[in-house]
């Protein structure tokens, strides 16, 4: 299956390099291949590429064109139909009958746009070049790999224990290639300092991985760092526990983080969401109906769950 992924994964970014859609693959294969020298040692069950929102309908021809079903019909909307897509999710999902491949196609790393400090634009400025055989593929840098996976791991409680395993292998990999003062400048813009810190320091404690020297005793003091170990590991010890927070203080804070830190994202779902496009498909002359809808579309949602 990881063989299979990887093909597909290799095609997809020649099909989309090919057509002048510059895409930065992320997680997945590629980072199995970089952590640990073999694109199927990780498993994953999908492939992660990020792109510019504005090469989305392009990318999502493509992609047809190999096979692949969007879960939303989007080849002939306009343009500012498809900005309204993007403005209340960051990524489309893409699946293929006949083998079962997964592709989400992202446009921002996550779903509001406050909690990444970096917008998509500036992340492909700094993207490096990939070493593997992908022609034009490129990559996250190490900064902005670790701190994705830093903040994805905390918002989600670190309840799979392979992501501090890439942690880990990150820093035994590349420990001294990493520019440790940049990467914690750019974790304070949103206040993601905590998040990156008590993911270096769970690492450590769970796996004996080596500490960047920017970490000093102060951090093991700090309340909201604790907090957030502490949740890591008792979501680690019961995977059910992860909607069950045992401090009030590492709620807070990812209340903060994770809402507030992208207020206009959470605000434009409250007009509109996904699942709202998916529920009832309107071609484009009838987009405005989805807004007198929305209150009778919420309540068939709860009435079906």
């Amino acid at each position: 299956k990881q063989m299979k992924f990887t093909q597909v994964t290799f095609s997809v970014l020649s099909a989309l390099n090919g057509s002048g859609i510059r895409v930065i693959p992320f997680k997945g294969q590629l980072l199995s291949k970089k952590l640990f020298n073999s694109y199927t040692f990780r498993e994953s069950q999908d492939i992660d590429l990020l792109i510019h929102s504005e090469d989305l309908l392009l990318a999502n021809a493509i992609l047809k064109g190999k096979g692949f079903t969007c879960e939303l019909e989007i080849q002939n909307w306009k343009k500012w139909h498809v900005k309204w897509l993007q403005r209340i999710s960051p990524d489309l999902l893409y699946i293929r009958k006949k083998d079962k491949v997964k592709v989400e196609l992202h446009w921002s790393l996550f779903n509001q746009t406050g909690i990444y400090p970096k917008k998509t634009a500036e992340i492909f400025l700094d993207a490096q070049k990939s070493t593997n055989q992908i022609d034009e593929a490129a990559v996250l840098t190490h900064e902005d790999e670790l701190l994705y996976l830093c903040i994805h791991g905390t918002k989600h409680s670190w309840f799979r224990i392979k992501w501090l395993l890439d942690i880990r292998q990150i820093l035994i990999n590349s420990i001294s290639e990493i520019n440790w003062q940049k990467i914690s400048d750019i974790s304070k813009r949103n206040n993601n300092y905590p998040a990156l810190v008590s993911s270096l320091l769970l690492a450590h404690l769970l796996f004996n991985t080596p500490l960047p020297k920017f970490i000093n005793i102060d951090e093991l003091s700090d309340e909201t760092i604790i907090a957030l170990i502490e949740d890591a590991i008792h979501v680690l010890s019961d995977e059910n526990l992860i909607h069950d927070p045992i401090n009030n203080r590492m709620k807070q804070y990812k209340k903060l983080n994770y809402s507030l830190g992208g207020l206009k994202s959470y605000l434009w779902t409250f007009l509109l969401t996904k699942d709202d496009f998916k529920l009832l498909q309107l071609p484009p002359s009838l987009f405005w109906l989805y807004f007198p809808l929305r209150p009778f579309m919420s309540i068939y949602k709860k009435v079906l769950k």
